[in-house]
């Protein structure tokens, strides 16, 4: 092979995952745009205190889903909620919080540095990704202790 052959199978090579990547791009942020749209007309009535916005589901080590993915997250004064890209969705009442901290690791997992908004349950925790993490944290700080039922004397 002459150096205009590699040159040519490289630009071949750029092209084609061009034309592929593009598409799959635009699904993506499409169907963000839908997901979000559907969350907030979801959560009419209800007391929004975060969201929707877009977030990115890193597993759970309790009877959640391990599969990552990404979604739309949003936080009421009840519960939190994620509806995944592809379909699924998953609702955490409040009152089943025992806590709530964070990490660059979660389930022997790292993430380019940024650090998971780790949803703690009794039988395991809940990770996920969101770009306003401050503000995720300490809105789920006030209202984890909140939100449990207080036990009789």
């Amino acid at each position: 092979m002459n150096a205009s052959s590699i040159v040519l199978l490289v630009a071949g090579i750029l092209a084609l995952q061009v034309l592929l990547w593009i598409p799959i791009i635009a699904w993506l942020r499409r169907r963000t745009r839908q997901r979000l749209d559907a969350l907030a007309g979801e959560l009419t009535g209800e007391a929004i205190v975060l969201g929707p916005q877009a977030a990115v589901y890193r597993g759970s080590s309790c009877g959640l889903p391990r599969v990552k993915g990404n979604g739309v997250m949003a936080l009421t004064e009840a519960r939190l909620v994620f509806v995944f890209l592809t379909g699924g969705r998953l609702e955490l009442p409040l009152s089943t919080l025992t806590g709530v901290r964070d990490d660059v690791w979660f389930l022997r997992s790292y993430h380019g540095g940024r650090p998971h908004v780790i949803a703690q349950r009794e039988d395991g925790e809940v990770g996920f990704i969101v770009t306003a993490h401050d503000d995720w944290m300490h809105a789920l700080r006030e209202r984890v202790g909140a939100a449990r039922p207080t036990s009789a004397p």
